[in-house]
């Protein structure tokens, strides 16, 4: 029903023979939201609860926000104004760690209910590499200039950098997927010849291993070329 005001308005448009419109507000709707595990139950998949958040674009807090037990399956966040937003959802194991998510972006019409299914898979983190030597010397005293590392996670992820040896550690800038992981790291001269080598393989264990850290860290020692036969493993 239409306010006194807008009422009034309508009732001087029509005396001025000139049309003015008044706009309803907008009608909020609802998110509903379920998830699943795959082929596992919540408890084979090591997950007790499910926190439920909707996130306006560009915004750094929820405006919605909900907690449930995992077997319940889904949820519904209410009176949501029409517009565009993101889900999370965010696994959490029985200790409060944050081991799994799922994310979608969605628009919410006018008084309109949307719907979502959603996988919750192994949550993504990054991965901090440190690459000691095994003679003990550092990267000048082992006349080495750069890393290459190179980053495998089964079929699912590959990604290979530079960058300069002195610090004997970084974060890798991008989420590394869980799963079996192997990393390669080349030690580069001067001249950009391979004179180092290291690499180490993992089960996706290593992902679990502690679930409520931010980054997975990893150590992968290096040996010089001449003494570890690393020149014909990179020829492969």
């Amino acid at each position: 029903m239409a306010s006194r005001a807008c009422w009034s308005r309508l009732a001087l448009a029509a005396a001025l023979s000139a049309p003015l419109g008044c706009e309803d507000p907008a009608v909020p709707g609802a998110v509903e939201v379920n998830w699943r595990t795959g082929r596992l139950t919540c408890a084979e998949a090591g997950v007790s609860a499910v926190r439920a958040e909707l996130y306006s674009f560009g915004a750094i807090e929820p405006i919605r926000g909900v907690e449930r037990v995992c077997p319940e399956g889904g949820t519904v966040l209410d009176d949501v104004l029409p517009g565009e937003y993101t889900v999370l959802l965010a696994g959490l194991d029985v200790g409060g760690c944050w081991t799994h998510e799922a994310r979608d972006d969605i628009t919410v019409a006018d008084g309109a209910r949307v719907s979502l299914s959603l996988p919750l898979l192994r949550r993504d983190r990054p991965l901090f590499v440190r690459w000691p030597f095994d003679n003990e010397f550092d990267c000048a005293g082992n006349g080495v200039e750069q890393v290459q590392i190179t980053i495998d996670v089964e079929d699912r992820f590959t990604w290979t950098e530079a960058f300069v040896c002195p610090g004997l550690a970084v974060e890798i800038p991008v989420d590394v997927p869980a799963g079996d992981i192997s990393v390669q790291i080349i030690g580069l001269d001067r001249s950009q010849q391979p004179v180092a080598e290291g690499r180490l393989s993992a089960e996706d264990s290593v992902f679990t291993a502690t679930p409520c850290a931010d980054r997975i860290e990893m150590r992968v020692p290096l040996s010089l070329c001449l003494s570890s036969g690393c020149e014909e493993e990179l020829a492969r």
